[in-house]
């Protein structure tokens, strides 16, 4: 019997692990988002535990006598993302699908790897992009569509199918914001809270959509001249520097006699 670890199971691919494994252990954030785990799902109470402290590594070993669990699917960073590492079972894997802790270039602990564990960090936009053949199967296509046999992801497929004989259904509850007050749809999703998926819907008219005036971009004139009086320093550098790439060609530094042989750094 295989036993998954989800964190926060809102998104597509946690919510079709869910519905193909037998021991399913999650994680959540709240009491909310546990009962609706119960009720949506059939998740034993017993097998949720929290998502925002280190307590759930202690409560899954605790569960499964020390052993741990076959998978783990990781969307946790920082301390809950090695906590996740040590929940993962001999000849077990973890799943990465979280970004933060792969583009900070975090670290993880190489001593669990000596029991034969795994840790896959996954994307499947750029699988689907890469490598193709590793998520296709060839299949025949109505030449009125495309001209040849091509290839189609088998997993979308696989899910497609899912979907139509109702055992996974759209992602659940949905938060729906007017386009007006997408300022309010990100400072909920800031705050981690939420269940589900975030919708901002588009009017089909926006004049009553306020938005952003556009910054312009500073520039200077390339043919006029500019005098930076001093400025020698760190500071007066980094101004001299800045006023060039604005586009400033021609400047002229006024400093005292004593200082005059010191480089230009409108010239470095």
């Amino acid at each position: 019997m295989e036993a998954e670890v989800c964190h926060e199971p809102w998104e597509s691919t946690e919510v079709l692990a869910l519905t193909s494994l037998s021991q399913i252990f999650c994680t959540v954030g709240s009491e909310e988002k546990a009962e609706h785990l119960v009720r949506t799902f059939g998740i034993p109470r017993d097998r949720i535990f929290n998502s925002r402290d280190v307590t759930f590594r202690r409560d899954i070993m605790s569960y499964t006598g020390g052993r741990g669990v076959d998978v783990v699917l990781n969307s946790l960073s920082g301390e809950l993302l090695h906590a996740s590492w040590e929940c993962v079972a001999e000849f077990g894997c973890m799943v990465e699908i979280g970004k933060r802790d792969l583009r900070g270039k975090g670290r993880l602990a190489l001593d669990l790897f000596e029991l034969n564990r795994r840790y896959i960090g996954a994307d499947l936009a750029t699988i689907g992009a890469s490598r193709p053949d590793i998520m296709s199967m060839y299949v025949s296509i109505p030449r009125q569509c495309l001209p040849d046999v091509a290839d189609i992801p088998r997993l979308l497929k696989e899910t497609a199918s899912l979907y139509e004989r109702g055992i996974i259904k759209p992602i659940s509850p949905l938060t729906v914001f007017d386009a007006s007050k997408i300022e309010d749809a990100m400072r909920l999703m800031q705050k981690g809270s939420h269940m589900g998926k975030i919708v901002v819907t588009m009017p089909s008219n926006f004049e009553g959509v306020a938005t952003p005036s556009v910054k312009p971009k500073f520039s200077l004139t390339p043919d006029a001249s500019y005098i930076l009086v001093g400025g020698l320093g760190g500071l007066g550098r980094a101004v001299a520097v800045w006023m060039a790439e604005a586009g400033a060609t021609q400047s002229k530094r006024q400093t005292p006699r004593h200082l005059q042989d010191h480089a230009d750094p409108m010239k470095q």
